[in-house]
């Protein structure tokens, strides 16, 4: 079961949080939020906000994507990550004055509180703590794991047929998008 990962929307759900935290925030500890966030909206809806790719890590489960986008030392100009975020020499994560929610959902914003309102006060050694506990997570051994959203939506209580549905569904859109070009 694999999304597609929508980068604009991944860089205002980053500047979200960022803004809801009131103050810059480790890069890691931020990809951490991002993916509790993208696995709630999994879990209640069966698609994640940003689409990124759920990856297992030493340090516990992060976004992929976003990670290696916020490690980045510099964006391009007007990308997405240019134009929300910014990261400094240290890997700590401000957003850059302009939060927009022009591809965010009402959901996606009541997830990303949620999210925030749970965690995101917690220190980085307690998150892992809990992310370590999550079902899905398996130690990669010093290397990275893609998590499978379904084993991710099987620990939700949704069963083979109804993940076997939500597949069918998600390539019936993928296959409607990619000819569309």
């Amino acid at each position: 079961m694999e999304f597609t990962f929508d980068e604009p929307k991944a860089a205002q759900a980053a500047a979200w949080l960022l803004r809801r935290h009131g103050g810059p925030m480790w890069d890691v500890k931020l990809a951490k939020l991002l993916y509790l966030a993208d696995r709630h909206a999994l879990c209640e809806l069966a698609h994640p906000i940003t689409g990124d790719q759920f990856v297992a890590m030493p340090f516990g489960p992060i976004l992929g994507g976003v990670f290696e986008r916020l490690r980045r030392a510099e964006h391009p100009p007007g990308s997405p990550w240019a134009t929300f975020v910014s990261c400094n020499e240290d890997r700590d994560v401000r957003h850059c004055g302009q939060v927009s929610r022009d591809d965010l959902s009402d959901y996606d914003i009541e997830a990303l509180n949620a999210v925030h309102d749970e965690f995101g006060a917690m220190d980085l050694y307690d998150l892992n703590a809990h992310m370590f506990q999550l079902p899905e997570w398996v130690d990669p051994e010093g290397g990275a794991v893609v998590i499978d959203p379904k084993a991710i939506l099987r620990s939700a209580g949704y069963d083979q047929e109804d993940i076997d549905s939500i597949n069918e569904q998600l390539n019936a859109v993928r296959a409607f998008t990619d000819a569309l070009g």
